[in-house]
């Protein structure tokens, strides 16, 4: 018998787009919807379209092997 060892998997809340590389971000969201890239995002931030004043309040919520 073969016995595989479960993987690990840590997740993690993030409060800010800065906080994630936009090359992993845009890998995972594929071509075809410019709306959820990690650029069209960031700029939501940074121009004040979701933040604190707007109560919107962005959480990334992100699991990474190992």
């Amino acid at each position: 018998m073969n016995a595989q060892k479960a993987p690990t998997l840590t997740p993690e809340v993030i409060e800010s787009l800065r906080d994630i590389d936009p090359a992993s971000w845009n890998a995972l969201v594929g071509a075809g919807n410019p709306f959820c890239e990690w650029e069209f995002l960031y700029g939501l931030e940074t121009t004040g379209c979701v933040g604190p004043r707007t109560g919107w309040l962005p959480r990334f919520i992100t699991v990474k092997d190992g």
